[in-house]
């Protein structure tokens, strides 16, 4: 049965999630890749952010709690669970207080899900200045060798990103 929007999803493991091959692969890809830095002394500050998109029902949200516990499992962020906060209200309600929420967010992943609902707003420019400064608050974390992941998910209308072409 599908999840209630947000009901809280138990920390899995990429092997207990069905489908999604393709991401699955990839990021394990990513992962490994840390593993093998670290063993050889190579500090990586490699970029895990990503734009899951797909229709409703599919999958993204359990996908991306497996994402989160796969890179805590591999000391890549310090929580297993997700940073979750849904487009729109509830992301720029956070991102108008995130001054008082950053060491909240070191060596987290960020969720922003339901993206697709922002998209349209981003092309108006209300919330263009947010999503950057949740970027600007991840070069600062970097700069000061603090990983922070974000995680975009939403239903692909074709235009998900807006002014943002594929930058993200």
């Amino acid at each position: 049965p599908p999840m209630a929007a947000g009901a809280a999803v138990p920390a899995k493991f990429m092997s207990s999630v069905l489908g999604h091959e393709a991401v699955k692969q990839t990021v394990l890809s990513l992962i490994n890749a840390h593993q093998q830095a670290s063993k050889r002394g190579i500090r990586s500050l490699r970029n895990y952010d990503m734009l899951i998109t797909g229709p409703s029902g599919v999958g993204k949200t359990l996908l991306v709690h497996a994402i989160a516990a796969e890179l805590h499992k591999a000391g890549i962020i310090r929580d297993a669970k997700p940073l979750v906060l849904g487009a729109n209200t509830l992301f720029s309600s956070y991102m108008d207080k995130v001054d008082e929420h950053r060491d909240e967010m070191k060596g987290r992943l960020i969720f922003v899900d339901n993206f697709h609902g922002m998209a349209h707003e981003v092309k108006d420019g209300s919330s263009i200045s947010e999503v950057e400064r949740l970027f600007e608050i991840k070069k600062d974390f970097s700069d000061q060798g603090e990983q922070l992941v974000v995680v975009f998910a939403g239903i692909d209308n074709g235009d998900i990103l807006g002014p943002y072409g594929s930058c993200c």
